[in-house]
């Protein structure tokens, strides 16, 4: 056993070993300790999960607290068990208070039973779980560490009108999509020719410029919403790359330019674990027909990459597309 209530010490047991009550609060607090660090790691929020709920009419002396449950900043749990009466501040007034809850640590609230005897069941101390509840003047509430149920007006010590619950913060799930980006490498992309068929004949051959691009690194749990910018020598205007002399034009006079989707291209073969980025390419068999002139490894040589964006959405983030698109132009930019 650890000799002290360290967060991070695991508790291990073994046969015939005597338990104390410091052994049993050790294991206690390493997990509670374990569960306020997931709350905070992955959910990042605080407030008002449910309950909680205060009343009370102007006049009287005290407000009436239901049960509820609170996470505060520290991810530690505000659970109350049973109503509560809270007495209002006696003061002369008028003033403005505000009433919080904070974590009660298990010292402050335990009672200590007087037992004539030692025994398993009798004189066993088991209070309600509560926080505690404070008094605070608006300006001095610690948020996070103190979560605020209502605000009220005190004259003489009793409540002037209503509650005022505008000040109650809820804590909220987690509503931001996941958003994952990258690159490949300049001159490393991948690029190779695909031909085009018709069931199992080929139909037009080298039709598709195109690269799988790996987006395992982001770890998406779901296809997300991808996006792709084509950057490199050239693509601002790749229809004209027909001879060698334009090519070493591009590398030479040029700077590099960068591309959303152009006419020429697109995404397909989406997956949590990459898609598939096809630019269509010049043929003989297509004349007049739009496309790149250049082969796979001349778009290695003008530096052709992508530029990708995967955004995940969640259930409590439907417009995340419309709202990326609205951005994607600033995204273009810092890509360039």
């Amino acid at each position: 056993m650890p000799n002290d209530l360290n967060p991070f010490a695991r508790v291990a047991y073994r046969d015939g070993q005597l338990l104390t009550a410091h052994d049993l609060r050790a294991e206690k607090f390493y997990e509670d300790r374990l569960r306020w660090l997931h709350v905070v790691g992955l959910h990042a929020t605080w407030g008002i999960v449910s309950g909680l709920t205060v009343s009370g009419n102007s006049g009287e002396r005290m407000l009436t607290v239901a049960p509820g449950y609170a996470v505060d900043i520290e991810g530690r749990d505000l659970l109350l068990a049973d109503e509560m009466k809270i007495p209002l501040p006696d003061v002369l007034g008028p003033a403005a208070f505000v009433l919080t809850v904070s974590y009660q640590p298990d010292a402050k609230f335990r009672l200590r039973a007087q037992l004539a005897q030692v025994c398993l069941h009798e004189g066993q101390s088991r209070p309600l779980e509560q926080p505690e509840f404070s008094w605070q003047q608006p300006a001095e509430v610690c948020f996070g560490s103190q979560i605020p149920l209502v605000k009220v007006e005190v004259s003489g010590g009793a409540l002037q009108g209503q509650p005022d619950v505008r000040v109650r913060r809820y804590a909220q799930r987690a509503t931001t999509p996941f958003i994952g980006w990258g690159s490949t490498e300049p001159e490393q992309t991948g690029w190779t020719m695909r031909d085009l068929f018709v069931g199992l004949k080929l139909f037009v051959e080298s039709l598709w410029l195109q690269v799988r691009v790996d987006t395992t690194e982001a770890g998406f749990t779901q296809t997300p919403d991808y996006f792709a910018f084509l950057c490199g020598y050239g693509v601002n205007n790749p229809e004209r790359l027909k001879t060698d002399k334009d090519i070493q034009a591009a590398l030479t006079s040029e700077p590099e330019a960068t591309v959303f989707l152009s006419h020429l291209s697109f995404i397909r073969d989406q997956s949590a674990l990459g898609f598939t980025y096809k630019v269509l390419r010049q043929s003989d068999e297509l004349p007049g027909a739009p496309g790149v002139p250049i082969t796979a490894a001349q778009a290695e040589q003008l530096r052709w990459r992508i530029y990708w964006i995967g955004v995940e959405p969640n259930s409590d983030c439907p417009q995340t597309v419309p709202f990326l698109l609205s951005v994607l132009p600033f995204f273009g930019a810092a890509f360039s």
